[in-house]
């Protein structure tokens, strides 16, 4: 499994559980987790926001 799959697959795990769970399960730190998501959800803002720039600019 890749880094990149473990970490979504963490992420996805909050859907149903809750933070310390996930973090008890994978042995990780709330921080780390938090980051993880803080990080996904600004990558699928990022498109949205430069769709938007494109929109009001032109």
């Amino acid at each position: 499994m890749t880094r990149r799959k473990f970490k979504l697959g963490v992420i996805q795990e909050l859907d149903t559980a809750s933070l310390t769970e996930v973090c008890r399960r994978h042995s990780l730190h709330a921080s780390t987790v938090i980051g993880w998501r803080k990080e996904r959800s600004l990558a699928l803002a990022r498109p949205l926001m430069s769709s938007a720039a494109r929109t009001t600019t032109g």
